[in-house]
């Protein structure tokens, strides 16, 4: 095959590097099975004619390095991670206008039984929540 015998530029292999050591950190923050163990994950996207990787395939999901980076940049929970993908990515909601994670993450949340039963008190509880998602975002 003629990848083999391409040099790579050492700044190339670098980013493979890194791109590796940041695939292998999201799979153990977020696809680790009950004893601890990490699942595989297939490199399925390159860019750049087989040089540069940029999509990787885990459990029957598709991530690209932007979203692996923002997932551990932000510290975004598993479940927050995955409703996402199971909404945004799959486009299991075709009513419903695109968010990306960080927003989604930062603003996503679950309404509650007793704010459906009274929505009287939502506005209260939604200006609350939005104070305090304001200071959490100052920080």
């Amino acid at each position: 095959m003629i990848l083999t015998t391409i040099r790579m530029h050492p700044s190339i292999e670098l980013y493979k590097e890194a791109f590796e050591q940041v695939v292998e950190e999201f799979v153990k923050r977020y696809y680790t099975d009950e004893d601890g163990e990490a699942y595989d994950y297939y490199i399925v996207s390159w860019d750049y004619k087989w040089v540069s990787p940029s999509v990787v395939e885990i459990c029957d999901r598709y991530w690209d390095i932007g979203q692996i980076i923002e997932a551990i940049m932000h510290d975004i929970p598993k479940d927050i991670l995955f409703e996402w993908y199971d909404k945004y990515v799959d486009r299991r909601d075709e009513q419903e206008h695109y968010r990306n994670l960080v927003s989604y993450a930062k603003w996503a949340r679950p309404v509650s039984p007793e704010e459906q039963a009274r929505p009287e008190e939502t506005p209260a509880k939604a200006k609350q929540y939005l104070e305090e998602a304001m200071e959490k975002y100052k920080k």
